[in-house]
């Protein structure tokens, strides 16, 4: 519906339907003519005439509750996946690698274990625990005798300590990630304040330097106008009568000289015409690029004057004397004076040349400087960036310790309650129970160990060891390259600096392909962020790669172009507002919150940036308050 002839609150309104426009005076008069003409064509037009008081209308919204979705899209091309990249489910450091680059394996081979020495004590007390469910239901009928309690009573209190062990780990990692992070962030902002402070220093100091030039190109506009006015003395071309009492004798032995010098000055007198005018045009606004150019006049003005001065030496040289017009003694007299003045011409030449090397000098030690600055800044972000992944990785270890140690604690509670109990008032079919627990448990503990070995998920060749025994892995890390001729698929796509940290290994995907429209959609996981930048036409860009789940839906051909949407971020049950309903002053974000006498501005703090223009909004408003998106007019 086209919209431009409406009042602009009512076409607001039209376009965003979620927000409604507030009058706070009362419409006065609405007129609406319905138009018919033409026997094939029918055209509605709505016409709102709005009579309004002096008080303000505003387009709100009211913040919602709701789930938030943050898309990270990207572009990239199909490729046969005939390479695997194999990782460990845990950390942990290399116990034993099995293969060598080179060597053939086939699908199932064992190719590496991790030292497992606490998952396997897990293993262990997982089966310990199942043998002694067993036991237990078997002395369902017996009795329970002292050393039995005693046993339970000494594992309730050694679970306790474990848990209590891995309650202070936790918490010990916490602060040890939370100050590993900080100093991180902190190298990162004294790594970017050092490259500000230093291109506002190099600008400082270039800028010194075109103010000295300014001075150069003014030594070098005087002697210009000097050395012409030495050369006309001889000359006489602007001024005809200083060369009076030689103009008969001139170049007298060579009238070309003569010739020459005149057509050389008449030159260097327009260039110094030119070289003054825009020497005099310059201040202290001048652009670089202003300076430079006047400088390569009053550079030109220069030459030609040394020209000038030559061709006036040679007619010097040509000239006959006589004891009436010109002695000898008066025309070494002018030789000198004109040698001296090509000295001073040279002398300002060199000096020019010098702070032209000068400033192409400092311009290369400032690009140099300044690009290892912003490498250090870049470094600074990538330490941040590990830092942060390495502490996620912690603290989830640690939390799985707890959570280990808290069902532990449950289990040996529950074993000691069973003990103590009456035998006799002992259900058999609880006792069937916690065998069937213990061995899940078990099941749950043999899960885990196996994470602590690396299987040929296909027959290939091991292209890559990353690492060597001994070393420490984290959990996801490549340490093993297989090359296969398996059917496999990936796409590789290059991320925007601007999206990079939203992503992370695990982010699950859609991927829609160019050759089959959007109704087709296959499932796709990132399973490599490759750290290292990459610049596109100044731009930096890390790659991605997502492998394909499923292959069997469509046939698919490498080199087939693909757009991959990834949910980077998702948050529940959340409130959000359209972000152009969110203001910023001073560095502070705020809303307009309406009330019945007008508005109060309130700060908020905000989340993640969701799909569709949304901000997921933290703290300073409550569900359902109105908020106003814009004042009309």
């Amino acid at each position: 519906m086209d919209t431009s002839s409406l009042p602009s609150f009512l076409a607001e309104a039209i376009k965003n339907p979620e927000e409604k426009p507030v009058k706070k005076s009362r419409f006065k008069k609405i007129w609406i003519a319905l138009l018919g003409g033409g026997l094939f064509v029918v055209v509605l037009v709505a016409a709102f005439l709005i009579v309004q008081d002096d008080e303000a209308q505003y387009a709100t919204t009211e913040i919602r509750r709701g789930g938030l979705v943050q898309t990270v899209e990207v572009t990239g091309e199909l490729e046969p996946l005939t390479e695997a990249d194999l990782a460990f489910g845990v950390s942990g450091t290399i116990s034993n690698l099995f293969f060598q680059i080179g060597d053939s394996v086939i699908e199932g081979d064992v190719l590496a274990f991790l030292d497992a020495d606490e998952l396997q004590a897990n293993l262990e007390r997982a089966n310990q625990v199942y043998e002694s469910a067993r036991a237990k239901l078997n002395q369902v009928l017996a009795n329970v005798t002292a050393e039995e309690v005693v046993e339970a009573e000494a594992a309730v209190t050694s679970s306790e300590a474990n848990l209590t062990a891995a309650n202070a780990d936790l918490e010990w990692t916490l602060a040890t990630n939370a100050t590993t992070i900080r100093e991180a962030e902190i190298a990162l902002s004294d790594a970017r304040a050092l490259y500000d402070h230093l291109d506002e220093e190099n600008a400082e100091e270039l800028r010194q330097v075109y103010e000295d030039y300014i001075e150069v190109l003014s030594a070098a506009i005087i002697e210009v106008r000097s050395a012409l006015s030495d050369a006309d003395g001889i000359l006489g071309v602007e001024n005809m009568l200083s060369n009076n009492d030689i103009e008969s004798v001139l170049g007298a032995n060579d009238l070309q000289t003569v010739t020459d010098a005149t057509l050389a000055y008449r030159s260097a007198a327009d260039l110094r015409d030119e070289a003054e005018d825009a020497f005099l045009a310059l201040s202290s606004f001048s652009t670089n690029t202003e300076i430079e150019s006047a400088a390569a006049l009053v550079s030109s003005a220069l030459s030609e004057v040394s020209v000038t001065l030559l061709y006036t030496r040679r007619a010097l040289d040509s000239t006959r004397t006589t004891s009436s017009t010109l002695t000898i003694d008066d025309l070494e007299a002018k030789k000198t004076m004109i040698d001296a003045a090509r000295e001073a011409i040279q002398a300002d030449i060199n000096a020019l040349s010098a702070h032209d090397q000068r400033i192409r000098d400092l311009k290369i030690e400032h690009a140099n400087s300044e690009a290892e600055s912003y490498d250090d800044y870049l470094a600074a972000q990538q330490s941040l960036i590990t830092a942060q992944t390495n502490s996620q990785s912690n603290e989830s270890n640690a939390k799985s310790t707890v959570s280990i140690r808290t069902a532990e604690l449950a289990q040996a509670r529950a074993t000691l309650a069973r003990v103590v109990a009456d035998p006799r008032k002992v259900d058999t079919a609880s006792y069937e129970a916690d065998v069937a627990l213990a061995f899940a448990e078990l099941e749950a503990a043999e899960a885990r160990f196996k994470q602590t070995e690396i299987l040929a998920p296909i027959t290939g060749i091991v292209t890559d060891l990353a690492f060597d025994e001994g070393e420490y892995v984290l959990s996801g890390e490549t340490v093993i390259q297989l090359e296969t001729d398996a059917e496999a698929f990936r796409v590789r796509a290059l991320v925007p600096e601007s999206d990079i940290a939203k992503l992370a290994i695990g982010n699950r995907g859609e991927i829609m392909f160019d050759a089959y429209g959007e109704d087709v959609r296959l499932a796709g996981t990132v399973v490599a962020i490759d750290p290292a930048q990459q610049a596109v036409e100044g731009v930096v860009f890390y790659e991605i790669e997502v492998v394909l789940d499923d292959l069997a839906s469509v046939p698919l051909k490498s080199g087939m172009s693909a757009d991959i949407a990834i949910r980077a971020s998702e948050r529940e049950d959340v409130l959000f507002l359209p972000s152009r309903a969110v203001l910023e002053s001073e560095g502070k974000r705020f809303v307009r919150v309406l009330g019945e006498d007008g508005y109060e501005e309130r700060f908020v703090s905000i989340g993640i940036r969701g799909d569709g223009g949304y901000l997921e909004i933290l703290e300073g408003i409550e569900e359902g308050e109105v908020i106003i998106t814009s004042i009309l007019d």
